[in-house]
């Protein structure tokens, strides 16, 4: 006996630097399509800018049924390269998966941290001057900033960063 089908999230691979293209139009055409990003700061001609990128690059997630949509034409919308497939028909993922991503997203799309970071503990620097930089963590304060302590010049420094700027460490 077959279970009936019903609407999934798929992967759909996109074609490089192409994914707000393929956003746009997978969602000109009716389907439902979500790119969790990030906030991250890149240096340009000696400034910083915070810039959102794709949280997982090169992939967004796609909803639709494969029994009743028409989802081939997936695979030539712009800036789509091809659905992940299984077999005949496309990948669909995990219940719940896509949705965790969407429940940790804010207003603007950007993907917020989940995990609970406590002082002492190592973290990354992610976003500013200080991007990329590792620390520990020795305060949370009420108002959304943290302190971190950074190594750096063969010293230990104190920098006063936003909450949102800084991840545990891997």
């Amino acid at each position: 006996m077959n279970t009936p089908a019903r609407e999934r999230w798929h992967v759909a691979r996109t074609q490089p630097g192409k994914w707000r293209i393929g956003e746009l139009h997978l969602r000109r055409q009716g389907y439902k399509a979500f790119v969790p990003q990030i906030e991250t700061t890149v240096r340009r001609r000696q400034r910083f800018h915070l810039r959102r990128v794709p949280f997982f690059p090169g992939y967004l997630f796609v909803f639709f049924n494969t029994a009743n949509t028409r989802w081939r034409a997936i695979n030539s919308t712009r800036g789509i390269s091809t659905l992940i497939m299984q077999g005949e028909t496309p990948l669909p993922l995990p219940i719940g998966v896509v949705e965790s991503l969407i429940a940790r997203t804010d207003e603007l799309g950007i993907l917020r941290p989940e995990e609970k970071i406590a002082p002492g503990s190592s973290v990354l620097i992610s976003t500013g001057p200080f991007a990329n930089l590792a620390g520990t963590l020795q305060k949370l304060e009420p108002n959304g900033r943290c302190r971190v302590l950074v190594e750096l010049l063969n010293g230990s420094v104190a920098v006063r960063l936003e909450r949102g700027s800084i991840r545990l460490q891997d």
